[in-house]
């Protein structure tokens, strides 16, 4: 019986949920270095620190990938676009610009991209407990 074709983007989808919604597993924890701060231990504390995970990669190809960065009380998403010629660059460049806009509505999306990624995403504790991590999850796959 003949195998039938596995939809790359669709294994790319089904791989990221799981990954996302574990690294949403937040807790509060108060900052070592400002007093009376939830300051993001992703971004303040160094690779090498204790309350940092490992980061995890999900590639879909060479090109095109996701970088989750767990931590204690927060997780960083990047995500990397596959752009094959100048108009995809392009209406990438526009939808990010958009996006980037509409940053303090969009209360997740870091402003500037992790290296080499396109779009970055900063989900805290904070952000927990005003929105569901199936509904940031679901906003950040879509």
């Amino acid at each position: 019986m003949p195998v039938p074709p596995t939809d790359p983007l669709k294994d790319y989808l089904t791989a990221l949920e799981p990954a996302i919604r574990t690294s949403l597993c937040l807790q509060p924890f108060p900052s070592q270095y400002v007093e009376r701060h939830d300051r993001p231990v992703i971004e303040c504390e160094p690779e090498s620190s204790h309350l940092r995970s490992p980061p995890i990669t999900i590639r879909r190809s060479e090109q095109e990938a996701c970088l989750i960065e767990p931590s204690i009380n927060s997780t960083r998403i990047s995500f990397r676009f596959k752009t094959t010629d100048s108009l995809e660059r392009y209406i990438l460049d526009s939808y990010r610009r958009f996006m980037l806009r509409r940053a303090e509505d969009l209360e997740i999306l870091r402003r500037i991209a992790i290296l080499d990624y396109d779009v970055t995403f900063l989900i805290t504790y904070g952000h927990l407990t005003r929105y569901s991590a199936d509904g940031l999850t679901a906003f950040i796959i879509q």
